[in-house]
């Protein structure tokens, strides 16, 4: 399955459904996932720290 490169750039663990983004550190991420996080998570928390390549989307 195709994953996403996500990064955290914050100095905290950050944890959203079950995965942790580690601090100041990047994971691939499903793109199912992937998707459910940009849809769901960010247009009320916002990024939080987290970036990903636009242009691989």
């Amino acid at each position: 399955m195709p994953s996403i490169l996500v990064k955290n750039t914050t100095n905290q663990n950050l944890q959203w459904r079950n995965i942790t983004f580690p601090a100041n550190s990047e994971i691939p991420v499903d793109v199912i996932l992937f998707d459910k996080l940009i849809n769901e998570f960010v247009p009320i928390y916002g990024k939080c720290g987290l970036t990903w390549d636009e242009n691989k989307l």
